[in-house]
């Protein structure tokens, strides 16, 4: 009810203090929740081959904040997502960090598959406002070299059985004295490296009727 001071007013303030987690790749701050894997903070691991081919790339996790941040869950670092089996994380050794320092993280991308491989990797901490920090990872299956075959500009599978005029494999009739029927084929390189022929000859006939087939080596 005082006439010249009503309502009476003053500002109060404090300061928030407690763990604070900043993911960096490549020197980058990686946001929370990022879906958009890009080589530049080495979230997309770019092409490793299928057979033998393996990516590593090293993140770092910071403690910016004025608390030890402490790693949280069992484990505490997950990975999920359509090709989480093709990624791999180094799990911390210590149970957090201390207040100014940094922890490497290790990701391996060791593909299984062809094509593009996705996953999402999971940080749990004790980060008042980000308690599972999370982002996606990309990678690229890739294949040395990879055969096609095709007939008639029709591909053929691996051990085909079915012999089919559609792709040529059928020769239909043929006179037994003095025909002859020729088909050719397309051998096709679909891999990043050169396909090398080998065996001698590099393409062989077999079969019950092996004899009736002649074929001009590469």
């Amino acid at each position: 009810t005082d006439p010249d001071e009503s309502p009476y007013t003053f500002t109060i303030q404090g300061a928030g203090t407690g763990p604070e987690i900043d993911v960096r790749g490549d020197g980058i701050s990686i946001v929370n929740g990022d879906v958009t894997p890009q080589s530049a903070d080495l979230t997309d691991f770019g092409g490793a081959d299928v057979q033998s081919g393996s990516v590593v790339n090293t993140f770092t996790i910071f403690n910016t904040g004025d608390e030890p941040l402490d790693f949280a869950g069992i484990p505490p670092i997950t990975i999920t997502g359509p090709n989480a089996a093709d990624f791999s994380v180094q799990q911390p050794m210590s149970g957090s960090i201390a207040v100014g320092e940094s922890f490497d993280l290790e990701v391996t991308f060791n593909p299984t598959a062809q094509g593009i491989r996705q996953a999402t990797i999971t940080i749990g901490t004790n980060d008042f406002d980000e308690p599972m920090f999370s982002f996606d990872v990309q990678g690229a299956g890739t294949v040395q070299s990879d055969i096609g075959v095709l007939g008639n500009n029709m591909s053929i599978a691996s051990g085909d059985t079915t012999p089919d005029e559609a792709d040529d494999t059928f020769f239909g009739d043929v006179d037994i004295l003095n025909g002859q029927i020729i088909h050719t084929f397309t051998m096709r390189n679909t891999g990043l490296d050169a396909l090398v022929l080998t065996g001698t000859p590099s393409v062989q006939g077999g079969g019950p009727k092996a004899g009736d087939f002649m074929v001009r080596q590469p």
